[in-house]
């Protein structure tokens, strides 16, 4: 599997959580709403992108790939501070309608896809990420919020079982974005 999958199906993986938790809660997401979240997540793909060919344009190639490394790290680290810190009765559902309106897909669009600036920056110097990096991360992001919400459906009772579990899952993404970073670095 090329990397910039896994790193696309990694920093769409909040979504999966999202959909899980909108699900038990009943708080629909339409399907308009989920298109505008993964199309916040494609243009975060591509301005990460367009900034890491940026960047790279503007120092030595020797030093692209350790600095990607670097970025993906840091990124990785602060996600997993966020993930240690997060509040868990944070709503996106602003006016309590038991759905997610077009505006609240767009700021919960943004949260869920702000990672990707770092680690998509990151990944892309030196890398040669193509062009369709973006939208792989936002079909993950669209797939992830259908899967969450079937999740979250048929194994409603089975999750509120399993909180703690989910509470150690959601440390994975930002530790495979610091050994992706870890890898790059050394590559």
């Amino acid at each position: 599997m090329h990397s910039f999958i896994l790193l696309a199906a990694v920093l769409s993986i909040d979504a999966l959580g999202v959909g899980i938790a909108y699900s038990l809660k009943a708080t629909k997401i339409p399907l308009i709403s989920k298109l505008i979240i993964a199309a916040v997540s494609v243009f975060y793909g591509f301005v990460a992108v367009f900034a890491g060919d940026v960047i790279e344009g503007t120092i030595p190639d020797e030093f692209c790939r350790p600095l990607g490394g670097v970025i993906l790290i840091i990124t990785g680290f602060v996600v997993l501070r966020k993930t240690m810190c997060e509040s868990s009765n944070q709503d996106s559902d602003v006016d309590n309608s038991g759905k997610i309106e077009p505006i609240e897909a767009l700021l919960l669009g943004f949260a869920l896809s702000v990672d990707m600036l770092g680690a998509g920056t990151g990944y892309s110097m030196g890398a040669g990420v193509p062009f369709y990096f973006p939208f792989v991360a936002g079909a993950f992001q669209f797939g992830f919020l259908y899967l969450g919400e079937w999740i979250g459906l048929v194994g409603g009772k089975v999750m509120k079982v399993c909180r703690r579990e989910e509470k150690l899952f959601a440390f994975l993404p930002p530790l495979i974005i610091i050994v992706l970073g870890i890898i790059r670095f050394f590559k």
